[in-house]
């Protein structure tokens, strides 16, 4: 049975806030779960509408409003990742 490797980014995912805006920040690194790489060129969605691509080193910044999203991690060969987060400023 081959397994299939998933992407390893919640122990990365931070969230910051900028005090004189109403935007948070969040931020992650993309990395395999098994060879902890990471992985550039995964594509990070937010309510499967906004997004963007990990760079060279997997890192991935987005800027959104305060709510609640779900944040989803797909890469081609992987296994997609879903995290429910909540922003507040």
């Amino acid at each position: 049975m081959k397994k299939s490797p998933v992407f390893l980014f919640g122990l990365f995912l931070s969230f910051g806030i900028l005090h004189a805006q109403t935007t948070a920040w969040v931020r992650g690194i993309v990395t395999d779960s098994i060879t902890t790489n990471s992985i550039p060129g995964a594509t990070i969605y937010i309510n499967q509408n906004t997004g963007v691509l990990s760079g060279k080193n997997g890192e991935f910044k987005l800027g959104l409003k305060a709510g609640s999203y779900l944040l989803q991690v797909r890469y081609m060969g992987y296994t997609p990742r879903k995290q429910f987060i909540n922003l507040k400023t």
